[in-house]
């Protein structure tokens, strides 16, 4: 034989197939089923050896799954069948088999309308006939497809698959991509795809357990972030300097009404009852579907007198935007933050510098023409006297933190925690009534007492 047409050693020798690791199911076996460490950090894989492709699948946290792994139209596919022991070894092997028969006839095994549909296009169907009739927060979940499904960046394209390709593993890559970046954002992800494969399964598109719930979420530390005592002068000082109308009233709404940010920007004047001095908030519009009574104290009812009069639109805060209203102060926020953090540097450096009133005043100029220029200049100069800017940084303050600051000064104000919960609408079902007898004048005398130790905060802080 001439040596080019010799067999290559590799196809005399081929690579030895990974033996694949079978056993007959128990439920003692797998009760004492453990993850090995040594083995590698991914899932590890035990078959079956009554069922054809019916595996237990063991993740490095000790879940355990059912799994039918088998090859669908010459592609490797694994379909879920539930947890163990949730979801017995009868049932798994009856699950297993019953999709069995369907690979068998060369059907899909996850639902004869999951094949061949596209993602996106059932994400259309998601959207138009569940989330934008049922939820008030669905251009939110738009902009979350767009921004984490419908791209590669974060290990899986789901605009480009269709929905029989989408299996707990394309799932995983998604949410360990986003968990990177942003573990916090990848919870909401993996609750929007939980969301959309109940709508499949419930519409019959998906006919396999959901993808999702194999996939353990982000562990997340509840958010205390709020204005305290020594910070509250600052801000209400940086709203006294805002030259942006609208902005500085979004945020005292906020601030004297502990609403959520998207009842304030999108409240209107007829929602609002000058005789009993109250704002009510509809139940297309509260996080818990309910109507949301929100008593106004009197600097409110100034403000909105104030604003009917000079502004004289539906909208309380209105904008030439497609929505009819303000919608998001981001950057109008931040600069407000700045403005307050360089004041309280500012003050910092008079009490150290002995500066007096005409240095003052020309240091809080700069700080309302320039702030960031001014903070930047001030860090500086503070550095070289021993005064830190860390202690002293507002910059991390959220405007949602607004509504935790109402009910923080209340509590400061050894308010109940009940007129606390209903001043803030935080209703559940073990506490509704309880909220319920608490009548809207003792609401409104918790809010004004706390606003009134908010407004005569001292803004004096030791050096």
């Amino acid at each position: 034989m001439h040596p080019l047409t010799a067999v290559q050693p590799s196809t005399l020798n081929p690579k030895p197939r990974k033996k694949t690791h079978r056993v007959l199911f128990t439920k003692k076996l797998l009760d004492e089923l453990t993850f090995d460490p040594k083995a590698g950090k991914g899932w590890q894989w035990h078959y079956d050896e009554r069922t054809p492709g019916l595996a237990v699948g063991i993740s490095a946290n000790g879940i355990k799954s059912f799994y039918l792994i088998r090859k669908v139209k010459g592609k490797a596919t694994r379909i879920g069948l539930g947890r163990f022991p949730t979801v017995s070894i009868e049932t798994a092997r009856r699950e297993a088999g019953d999709k069995n028969q369907l690979i068998a006839q060369k059907k899909n095994p996850r639902g004869e309308e999951g094949d061949g549909l596209l993602f996106s296009k059932f994400f259309e169907r998601y959207m138009n006939e569940y989330a934008r009739k049922k939820n008030k927060t669905a251009e939110a979940k738009m902009v979350s497809y767009k921004r984490y499904l419908a791209t590669d960046r974060y290990g899986c394209n789901l605009e480009k698959l269709r929905m029989d390709e989408i299996d707990d593993d394309v799932i995983n890559r998604i949410f360990d991509g986003v968990s990177k970046h942003a573990p916090v954002h990848a919870n909401r992800v993996l609750a929007l795809l939980r969301s959309i494969f109940n709508k499949a399964i419930k519409w019959k598109v998906w006919t396999t357990l959901n993808p999702c719930n194999a996939i353990e979420k982000n562990e997340e530390t509840s958010r205390e972030r709020s204005v305290t005592k020594t910070e509250m002068p600052y801000l209400l000082k940086a709203l006294e300097l805002e030259k942006n109308e609208m902005l500085r009233d979004v945020v005292r709404t906020a601030l004297f009404t502990g609403a959520r940010k998207s009842n304030v920007v999108s409240m209107r004047y007829e929602e609002i009852n000058f005789d009993d001095l109250v704002w009510k908030i509809p139940e297309t519009k509260t996080k818990n579907g309910i109507v949301y009574d929100i008593p106004l104290i009197p600097q409110m009812i100034s403000l909105l007198r104030e604003r009917q009069r000079d502004v004289g639109t539906e909208w309380v805060f209105p904008s030439e935007g497609k929505t009819g209203h303000y919608v998001e102060p981001k950057k109008g926020w931040k600069i407000l933050l700045v403005r307050a953090t360089a004041l309280r540097l500012v003050e910092k450096l008079t009490t150290h510098y002995a500066w007096n009133e005409v240095e003052f005043e020309r240091a809080k100029r700069y700080v309302l023409s320039a702030p960031s220029d001014a903070l930047e200049t001030y860090e500086k100069e503070a550095e070289k006297v021993g005064v830190w800017l860390k202690p002293l940084d507002m910059r991390d303050i959220r405007l949602h933190d607004l509504r935790r600051t109402l009910g923080s000064w209340q509590a400061g104000a050894n308010v109940s925690e009940k007129i606390i919960g209903k001043s803030l609408g935080h209703l559940s079902q073990q506490s509704t009534k309880v909220y319920a007898r608490v009548p809207l004048s003792a609401v409104r005398d918790a809010m004004m007492l706390a606003t009134t130790n908010m407004l005569t905060s001292s803004s004096t802080e030791t050096a």
